[in-house]
């Protein structure tokens, strides 16, 4: 299982509790997030190639790595969010990555629900949407940071 879907009205912590019976995490290697529209893909839906890039230098350092989107009423309908894992699973690196789709625009509250869970040394946003990295920032946690995904980051932006 590698697609989990928070409804808005769903328990972020007892969501993630049901879907780590899924998942294995190292504490000892950091998370890094990576937002899915317009970032691991780009805008028209193809596999962003400097984002592979990245990942594949990521996984090969033992990094964690996690898609997270936020998803509206359009985009989190349930076709939609398939033919979203259909375009990311075209590269076949990206099917064993959890893909996380949440129906709220809190990606800050679900990585600190997921450092709960897992307790890793520090976990990095990358997203191209501004303010989801100032709620990232307003948490004043120096293990979480965010960056703007501005279509050429590099590992060593995100290191």
């Amino acid at each position: 299982m590698d697609i989990f879907v928070i409804e808005k009205n769903e328990n972020y912590s007892e969501k993630l509790k049901e879907f780590m019976l899924y998942m294995k995490f190292d504490n000892k290697y950091p998370v890094i997030l990576f937002d899915i529209h317009k970032t691991t893909l780009t805008q028209e839906g193809e596999i962003n190639k400097p984002v592979l890039i990245t990942i594949r230098k990521l996984l090969k350092k033992k990094y964690q790595v996690i898609f997270l989107s936020y998803v509206g009423r359009s985009t989190g309908r349930p076709e939609r969010i398939r033919r979203t894992v259909e375009y990311l699973n075209k590269e076949n690196l990206y099917k064993s990555i959890p893909k996380f789709f949440i129906k709220k625009r809190i990606k800050h509250h679900f990585m600190k629900q997921l450092d709960i869970m897992i307790n890793v040394r520090y976990m990095v946003l990358i997203d191209d949407n501004s303010k989801n990295i100032e709620d990232v920032k307003r948490l004043k946690d120096k293990r979480f940071r965010a960056i703007l995904f501005q279509g050429k980051n590099s590992i060593d932006d995100i290191i």
